[in-house]
């Protein structure tokens, strides 16, 4: 048994050697899903900025529409359109703070 003790030990040795490496390689690789969203973070921000526009140049109508009732919402959207234009509507429904979390990620 005791000349089995050496072979051991450097087992365990060689054991910790490879989860040592194996928790390195793991934090690089979580250091570097960081970096790139922070880069795609950066990248989308850029989008953001570069995608506001005015109503006046782009020619869409943007509308801020507030209703009590649901029906009050319906009865104000379909008030908005005719029969002798085509038009398409974009609603997001909820409170301002929760519609901030859509604008973000568009």
């Amino acid at each position: 048994m005791q000349n089995l003790t050496p072979i051991r030990e450097q087992q365990i040795a060689d054991e910790i050697a490879t989860v040592n490496d194996s928790g390195k390689q793991l934090i690089n690789t979580i250091d570097d899903a960081l970096t790139q969203t922070v880069e795609l973070k950066t990248a989308r921000d850029e989008r953001l900025n570069q995608a506001q526009f005015t109503a006046q140049s782009s020619g869409v109508d943007m509308q801020l529409i507030t209703a009590g009732t649901a029906k009050q919402l319906a009865d104000s959207v379909a008030s908005k359109g005719n029969e002798h234009n085509y038009w398409a509507m974009c609603l997001f429904v909820g409170e301002p703070s929760e519609l901030n979390h859509i604008k973000e990620v568009l």
